[in-house]
């Protein structure tokens, strides 16, 4: 395994650590990415420093107490901002999700047994050492997915793990151990004490991945438990589409199913609006002919309408959409040569004004009259 190139601002942090008697090492992803050769994007550091030794430490540098009580630290780098995190056991995880109180330690080891699965539960010191007491690089190499320790615990501990393991299925082609997939289906229930924000973040992120279609179909019970809205019936579609969470979303959903599940998911009006468009019109495929590529931008909206051609695979429409969109055709009413000040010096009002520029943009989309603006205020005269 190649030494991992640290930026400078994060290992001046594991070393003002180190100068001041105190243990320092990267953590977590940016281990675990490093160990499967790929390139981290962010660096998180534990250490054997109490938070207010950390704050000692950093003292004179930009330091955010980010989450004190629970021993976090974030210090502002050059090289962006690195959170350090003092060694620590959980409590008890009522809520089924966050710990009730932490303990600090001064062990790592018992830090490391307090996380998820075995590849997040490394560390490396500033010299490149590999701390790994779980054997999670040995997991990685294996293309496992393990808990650390009982995994009926660590699901208990936090549900969203289980969805989480399930993202990582999905996107890194990992199987899941077999105690650990025995523990998701045992646990899934708990899936239904998280915010809902959460599950759709990990839904999202699951939906993205490349192995997306052969995980959901795997472990469908576990999915439905907190998702039946879901049809996983559908997941082979999933291989012909990009791994976009709107387009992979609107696939397993009904059409009678999918404003109540994004209403309890609490998405965003604009992934609402794309998935409920997608669902929509996911059976109205549009002739590759320039006019009627041009009526469905007006009606959908251009992105809309390329995002939809995505998912129908009509190659040819979003080849023509595209050269539309690049010859700056008049594809919506803010395109149009004129607004509402122009038609209100023609003696329109309110509403009229709204159904006046309606009706021009459906004249320009058929190509009855140009996109200029004397023929739009001549036509509207007449």
């Amino acid at each position: 395994m190649k030494q991992m190139k640290i930026p400078a601002g994060v290992a001046a942090v594991l070393e003002r650590l180190e100068l001041a008697g105190r243990e320092g090492y990267l953590v977590g992803g940016c281990v675990r990415d490093h160990v499967m050769g790929c390139t981290p994007h962010d660096y998180d550091v534990t250490t054997s420093a109490l938070p207010e030794e950390t704050l000692a430490i950093f003292r004179g540098d930009r330091v955010i107490e980010t989450g004190l009580q629970h021993g976090t630290v974030t210090v502002l780098t050059a090289d962006g901002p690195v959170e350090v995190t003092t060694y620590r056991q959980d409590g008890t995880y009522s809520d089924h999700r966050h710990p009730d109180g932490v303990t600090f330690t001064r062990s790592l080891r018992e830090d490391l047994a307090r996380r998820d699965f075995t590849m997040n539960a490394m560390a490396m010191g500033r010299s490149g050492a590999l701390e790994d007491p779980f054997g999670g690089r040995e997991d990685i190499q294996r293309g496992l997915i393990r808990c650390v320790g009982e995994a009926d615990r660590r699901f208990e501990e936090d549900a969203l793990r289980i969805l989480r393991g399930l993202r990582f299925a999905a996107r890194l082609g990992f199987a899941l151990e077999e105690e650990t997939a025995a523990a998701m289906d045992r646990k899934k229930e708990l899936l239904n004490t998280i915010a809902r924000e959460r599950v759709f973040s990990e839904l999202c992120g699951l939906l993205q991945g490349v192995y997306a279609p052969e995980i959901l179909a795997q472990y469908r019970a576990v999915v439905q438990s907190t998702l039946p809205e879901l049809d996983l019936s559908r997941c082979e579609l999933l291989k012909a589409l990009p791994p976009e969470p709107a387009l992979r979303l609107a696939a397993l959903l009904q059409r009678e199913q999918a404003p109540g599940l994004l209403t309890r998911l609490k998405v965003s009006n604009e992934f609402r609006r794309t998935v409920l468009m997608l669902v929509e019109e996911r059976e109205q495929l549009c002739p590759p002919e320039r006019k009627a590529v041009r009526r469905r931008c007006a009606a959908l909206g251009a992105e809309n309408f390329l995002l939809l051609c995505r998912y129908q695979q009509n190659e040819r429409a979003r080849q023509i959409a595209e050269a539309l969109i690049r010859e700056k055709a008049c594809l919506s009413i803010g395109d149009l040569a004129v607004n509402g000040r122009d038609l209100m010096g023609l003696g329109l009002r309110g509403a009229a004004i709204g159904r006046a520029l309606e009706q021009l943009l459906e004249q320009v989309t058929e190509e009855n009259i140009p996109n200029e603006k004397e023929a739009l205020l001549q036509y509207l005269k007449q």
